[in-house]
């Protein structure tokens, strides 16, 4: 069975609470940046409901209930996630969900549903929920998972309970890599680059290409910018890593330019010294409203790439390159 990462205790105890209470809102919104595990937190909540000893803190695991969910044909329990990953959760999909909420509960308990990433239902998606929202049947609990939670339409976040999850201390963070193999040298600087989120810092720390690229990528931006290599060259040079990692490094180098122009904290407060040597160089001569444009432009190629979009690769690389010589 799952279990509750140590930076969501206070929001687990809150969920907890309300359960040993009776007090559960029947519609949940899980909010809070990419990487602190929400839908983990979602999913074992969703084994405590539907557990048939769920008086304890968290699912037995032996129970017939329990034996059903692991297995994955529970019939009280409804996941909706995109069809395609980088795809819009459709209309069809949650019509079939509230159609399934409607009938009585086949274990005689309650009835759950899981829809995760929220924000990728469309419109009419969202428009279709909200009788459900309003007015489930019996015993029925609906937990959405979203890290933006403005994309969802007011009308349903009026109608869920919010709980918001959010960043760890840096030494909570830490101490949990270090528990998943990663060196607390290594955890000081992923963490940096994943905005303090463990479960994303994790990923960054077992990303052989990330740890390669960085070593070179944030010198070769300053290079660029001063006329030491061409937009051209450098697309060149990269055009055999991933685009998806390049994003990332972009849209690293852009958060920091973002916190510097505007004077905010430096949040994990640790940067490689070659971003820093960029970031101090630049941030000065920074056109604030070209770097957001920038920042938009990143974040839709790597939405078009989640989506398995067809890209030209080098031709995307130069336009990138060119487009951070004109911030």
């Amino acid at each position: 069975m799952l279990n509750i990462y140590p930076w969501q205790d206070k929001e687990w105890q809150h969920l907890l609470e309300r359960f040993s209470k009776g007090k559960l809102p029947h519609a949940l919104l899980f909010v809070g940046s990419e990487g602190l595990g929400k839908t983990e937190a979602a999913k074992a909540l969703v084994q405590l409901l539907l557990c048939k000893e769920n008086g304890a803190k968290k699912a037995c695991g032996n129970c017939t209930s329990c034996r059903l969910l692991m297995a994955g044909n529970h019939p009280d329990f409804l996941y909706v996630e995109p069809e395609e990953s980088g795809k819009q959760i459709k209309i069809d999909q949650i019509r079939f969900l509230s159609e399934a909420l409607s009938q009585t509960s086949q274990q005689g308990g309650y009835k759950v549903a899981l829809i995760a990433p929220a924000d990728a239902m469309n419109l009419a998606a969202a428009n279709a929920l909200l009788k459900t929202l309003e007015e489930p049947e019996g015993d029925t609990v609906l937990i959405l998972v979203t890290s933006r939670p403005h994309a969802l339409p007011a009308t349903v976040r009026s109608r869920c309970q919010l709980l918001s999850f959010i960043t760890p201390s840096r030494e909570v963070a830490k101490e949990w890599l270090f528990s998943q193999s990663v060196s607390r040298e290594d955890s000081v600087k992923v963490l940096a680059f994943a905005s303090g989120a463990p479960l994303k810092a994790l990923e960054l720390a077992a990303n052989k290409e990330f740890s390669k690229l960085e070593k070179s990528f944030f010198s070769d931006l300053l290079k660029l910018k001063i006329g030491e290599l061409s937009p051209v060259l450098l697309a060149s040079k990269y055009a055999d890593y991933n685009l998806k990692t390049i994003c990332e490094l972009l849209l690293i180098a852009l958060q920091v330019l973002m916190r510097k122009s505007t004077r905010a904290e430096a949040g994990t407060a640790y940067y490689s010294e070659d971003l820093d040597k960029l970031c101090n160089t630049l941030f000065s001569k920074i056109n604030s409203q070209k770097l957001f444009s920038y920042w938009d432009k990143i974040l839709q190629i790597r939405q078009a790439l989640l989506a398995s979009i067809s890209l030209n690769k080098q031709f995307l690389l130069e336009d990138l390159f060119l487009t951070w010589l004109e911030i």
